[in-house]
């Protein structure tokens, strides 16, 4: 039986949570925070997700760590973002999703604090993966009997010529260009590829299929997207 959750779902701007960069030429934006309670367990799921955009004229790497806190202001757990910090480098005026989130009982998480490392890329030039095509849909959730997910399938291919170790995300968005979910791209991501040679990939969310009006793919050489 698909599991039911309670989901609510608060803006990063209501909520207070902050960001912090040393530099202020790497920060969050196109956020979205929220809660997750499953009625089978009594784990709660927080999660953060968003972007960061790079608004110096240099290439950088960037580490994203998010501190919660409890309702009564105490230290609960740091996690690290499990998706942009991994593209290795953030181009000038580009977009990255990430995401970190927070699992245990009776968290009471009340607040949280985002810092963001970084420093001036060693890599430059063009991405060395292409997205040559994609699509969207709709379809059957394949692991619960119920409800829909939002899938993106496409190709990537290495247009160098050098063999390249894939990494891709991609990001899901509602219609006010917020982030609503980051996955993995699938059977592309860690793959490695020959030059001219082209591979197939996959992502889905089952998170509020129905707001989802837009999706962007990120590929490129894993450490240095």
């Amino acid at each position: 039986m698909k599991k039911i959750a309670l989901l609510l779902v608060i803006s990063l701007l209501l909520f207070g949570g902050l960001a912090i960069s040393a530099e202020e030429t790497i920060e969050v934006t196109n956020s979205n925070f929220y809660k997750s309670e499953s009625a089978s367990s009594d784990n709660e799921i927080y999660e953060l997700v968003g972007e960061v955009v790079n608004n110096s004229d240099k290439n950088l790497s960037f580490k994203i760590t998010v501190t919660w806190f409890s309702s009564t202001g105490e230290v609960v757990d740091t996690s690290s973002d499990r998706f942009g910090s991994h593209a290795g480098v953030i181009r000038p005026k580009e977009r990255i999703p990430f995401a970190a989130s927070i699992r245990g009982k009776e968290l009471n998480i009340s607040d949280f604090k985002i810092h963001i490392q970084e420093d001036e890329a060693y890599t430059s030039g063009p991405r060395k993966l292409e997205v040559t095509q994609s699509s969207s849909s709709i379809v059957e959730d394949p692991i619960y009997s119920e409800g829909n997910v939002f899938k993106v399938t496409g190709m990537v291919k290495n247009v160098t010529e050098e063999t390249v170790k894939v990494y891709a995300i991609v990001g899901f968005y509602n219609e006010k260009e917020q982030v609503i979910s980051v996955k993995v791209a699938q059977g592309a991501t860690y793959k490695e590829l020959e030059p001219g040679e082209s591979i197939g990939f996959k992502a889905s969310t089952r998170w509020k299929v129905d707001d989802i009006q837009d999706y962007k793919v990120l590929a490129g050489e894993f450490g240095g997207i």
